[in-house]
């Protein structure tokens, strides 16, 4: 096979209506992504191949703008693998598997190639299960990584939230998209808030600080459907190092007229739970007389010979 034919690469069968078909299925998933992300992989990758111009033709809109595609393509200065496996793309908007199957074979297109395509030819269908089977592949090259994964996190609602992380935990080893890793964080806190704040610790020495304020926010200010309550018990008995403790009392004292109502509670039940009570009262001081959750704080407070004076004088 010459891939340089356009005639032999897209023969008669996959033009016309069935072409017209493909185009219009390619257009859906571009809507979503125009929408949402700006721009679908297969554009990305024109783009990193220095096939940026190539982007204002997908989806072509008629056959002379498929063969001019196909001829920018071949043109190209591009390894003959490389050129083979955007063609590859190409070919799988058809749905002719024996075409696809015959253009693999006659190409002799490696494996790790094939792979690639049809994992970012899925996933820029948003059809994330199918798409992470063949970017998981072992033989893979990282190209986008971190893109993928700020992606899958975004994907439509009904998709499966694990999705990202098993995507995550397969190429970690070359993940250094920042806000990916901040999607990441969120999306295991969701789950868990210790298994976020041990992710946390897991990433490099200059983020850590940031990672643990957005395990501490997850907490505080949960997505609609997650107890607050109980996620903020989780955060505060955390095993905190001095230095995390620092983080910690320090992002809350100057973010706290910003979180939701009774988010105050945190440091000073941060304080009760580390048995330092001294620092729980002073914290507790703004409560003097109120009442929450039909709780009197000040009370309590008192109760616990936060002041032992003033509890002494409560009791004459």
């Amino acid at each position: 096979m010459d891939p340089a034919n356009f005639d032999v690469v897209f023969p008669a069968r996959v033009r016309g209506q069935k072409l017209k078909e493909s185009i219009d299925e390619a257009a859906r998933g571009l809507a979503w992504w125009k929408e949402h992300i700006l721009h679908s992989f297969f554009e990305r990758l024109l783009t990193h191949q220095g096939l940026k111009e190539a982007t204002t033709l997908y989806p072509p809109r008629s056959e002379d703008e498929l063969r001019h595609l196909h001829g920018m393509i071949v043109s190209s200065k591009l390894p003959d693998h490389e050129q083979q496996a955007i063609i590859l793309y190409l070919l799988l908007n058809t749905r002719d598997a024996d075409l696809v199957e015959d253009f693999i074979h006659r190409c002799h297109l490696p494996d790790k190639y094939v792979a690639y395509m049809r994992g970012l030819w899925h996933h820029d269908r948003l059809e994330t299960e199918a798409a992470l089977e063949y970017l998981t592949q072992p033989s893979l090259t990282l190209l986008f990584a971190g893109e993928i994964f700020a992606t899958v996190q975004k994907a439509p609602p009904d998709e499966d939230p694990t999705f990202a992380q098993a995507y995550y935990h397969t190429v970690s080893p070359g993940f250094e998209f920042p806000l990916a890793l901040e999607m990441l964080v969120i999306s295991t806190a969701e789950a868990s808030i210790t298994e976020a704040f041990f992710l946390s610790r897991r990433q490099v020495e200059s983020r850590r600080k940031e990672f643990l304020e957005v395990v501490i926010r997850s907490a505080i200010q949960p997505r609609f459907g997650l107890k607050r309550v109980d996620r903020v018990m989780e955060l505060v008995n955390l095993p905190f190092t001095a230095r995390e403790e620092k983080w910690f009392v320090d992002f809350l004292r100057t973010a706290n007229n910003h979180w939701p109502l009774g988010s105050h509670l945190t440091l000073p039940v941060r304080e009760m739970a580390a048995a330092r009570y001294v620092e729980a009262g002073k914290d507790w001081k703004s409560l003097k007389g109120k009442k929450m959750k039909g709780i009197d704080w000040e009370a309590l407070r008192l109760g616990l010979s936060l002041e032992p004076e003033k509890a002494s004088e409560s009791k004459s």
